[in-house]
């Protein structure tokens, strides 16, 4: 099972959106951990906001197949 994750948003554009470019390396440190926990907490409460690709993988030993992840947009 692979899982591409995507935040919301990546530490240089809420550096921009923050009109900060003298974030030091700690702090990007932070804020990339911080975009990273609000994003899954969003997906968690929420659902899916971005888009993301799954890829579940079965042996086809059963007549079903259960998915992990939804919503499914493609099969």
């Amino acid at each position: 099972m692979a899982i591409t994750n995507i935040d919301l948003l990546t530490a240089a554009e809420a550096e921009t959106v923050l009109n900060d470019d003298d974030i030091d390396t700690d702090d990007a440190d932070v804020l990339e951990s911080y975009i990273h926990s609000v994003s899954r907490a969003l997906d968690w409460w929420y659902g899916p906001i971005i888009a993301r690709t799954h890829t579940d993988t079965f042996d086809g030993g059963c007549g079903r197949v259960w998915l992990t992840q939804r919503p499914i947009t493609s099969v």
